[in-house]
């Protein structure tokens, strides 16, 4: 049999392992553990130490890419009789399972034989991870109130004492917090076996640091609680290898539009080297903050309109964009252009235009990206000149999007127009469009 002390990532880890011979083993005999891959010991020897049994060799020979240890038992062994040794790996930087170890040994060609691992924590180099470690949000809308969703699955048992601790929080509004509170949700991508009437492992309050980007939860030790029914139970120790947990909390977006962050997640007490999180997809990715990365604007005449004689001059715009995220029906996403005031063309609810993509996304295909409709009518307001349209299909972040409508030129010349582009349903700061050069810069007349 094989046991370990710790399943802490980088720390020093005392093997422990038991084994009998059903006949004498003669002096100086080879005992040969293979398995025992992972391990950060770099050397060619080891130093052991004897629990039970016979004489060894105080140093074993150590390979540590083949994961293969070598012990010679110099005064050999006795039939039926129980050694115990033991010795020192420092354990490696991420999380792994626990080795399957064989013994054997260069007398009469034993063959290898698997060891019988010790249960639990105590499986020989099993490291703790989180194998499941998945964080998503749930609106990418500047300045909302953004709920996130953590599931996490261990693959140890990690007790009280043992910090947890998600890093890579920026771009959030939410100011410092010793005691942000934490809820019990159902988790992603798994069922829980967490009875509904425990709570969660955690404290239910977590420390919060904005400008650090952290958030820090707390292991609990056992504790008594009360169901609904008033029966007493008791929650299980500390974190169980094996069952999703899910939990969320609140913080507040903030106004500055962003990609998604890089997301990370650490544990002290029981170490868990740093690791990313798997994200969201798409606007649950967290930490993705909506924006219009590029707008341009132009037009197609700076002509003006005339009275005598009578001269309507139509004036094409062309506006192109991309947004970093997904405008969706669902959300009611809408689109504002703004700021071309001045022009002669009337209130209306049904100014046409026509949209196209120049650089489509990566999941859809070119024929399938008519999210505004082909053709299709938007709001314009003479007052504010501005032109609103509702998104019917969710549009693909990232992918370059042309609109083009016509207005009218005004009598008098005038210079070229302001203009902003903007979002609501997923709200987005306005961006100032990049005006085209000269006579294509918007109603310039």
């Amino acid at each position: 049999s094989i046991r370990q002390s710790s399943v802490s990532a980088t720390a020093v880890n005392t093997l422990t392992f038991s084994f009998r011979t059903s006949l004498p083993l003669p002096e100086g005999v080879l005992i040969t553990l293979t398995g025992l891959t992972g391990s950060q010991t770099n050397a060619s020897s080891v130093a052991v130490s004897v629990e039970e049994g016979g004489t060894f060799n105080a140093t074993a020979v150590w390979d540590v890419a083949a994961g293969q240890l070598i012990l010679e038992a110099v005064n050999g062994t006795e039939a039926d009789t129980r050694y115990t040794i033991s010795l020192d790996l420092v354990n490696p930087i991420l999380g792994q399972a626990a080795r399957v170890v064989l013994i054997e040994s260069d007398f009469f060609r034993l063959l290898p034989i698997g060891m019988e691992n010790a249960a639990g924590n105590a499986a020989p180099l099993l490291v703790a991870s989180f194998d499941t470690r998945f964080l998503y949000q749930t609106t990418p809308a500047t300045g909302a109130l953004n709920t996130l969703y953590l599931t996490l699955l261990s693959n140890v048992r990690i007790g009280s004492e043992t910090l947890v601790t998600l890093t890579g929080l920026f771009g959030v509004s939410t100011p410092d917090n010793p005691a942000l509170p934490i809820h019990r949700v159902a988790p992603s991508g798994g069922v829980s076996t967490l009875a509904a009437n425990l709570s969660l492992p955690f404290n239910d309050t977590a420390v919060w640091d904005r400008l650090a980007g952290t958030l820090i939860l707390a292991v609990l030790p056992s504790r008594l609680l009360v169901d609904p029914g008033n029966a007493t139970v008791v929650n299980q120790t500390g974190v169980q290898a094996g069952v999703y947990y899910g939990l969320a909390f609140n913080l507040t977006n903030g106004v500055v539009g962003q990609d998604a962050q890089s997301v990370s997640i650490e544990a002290s007490g029981t170490t868990l080297s740093r690791v990313p999180v798997a994200p969201g997809a798409r606007n649950a990715a967290p930490l993705l903050v909506a924006a219009f990365v590029t707008g341009k604007i132009g037009q197609s005449t700076p002509s003006s309109s005339a009275t005598g004689p009578t001269y309507t001059s139509y004036n094409e715009i062309t506006v192109t964009f991309v947004s970093n995220f997904d405008l969706t029906p669902a959300a009611g996403s809408t689109i504002t252009i703004r700021g071309l005031s001045g022009t002669a063309l009337a209130n209306s609810a049904a100014v046409r235009f026509r949209s196209t993509v120049l650089r489509p996304g990566l999941t859809k295909s070119l024929d399938a990206l008519f999210e505004f409709g082909d053709p299709a009518y938007g709001v314009w307001n003479q007052t504010a000149g501005s032109l609103v349209f509702v998104v019917i299909a969710d549009t693909v972040g990232r992918a370059e999007y042309e609109v083009r409508f016509t207005v009218i030129n005004p009598l008098a010349g005038r210079t070229a127009a302001t203009v902003y582009i903007e979002a609501s349903g997923i709200r987005t700061e306005p961006l100032l469009c990049v005006n085209g050069p000269g006579n294509r810069a918007p109603l310039k007349v």
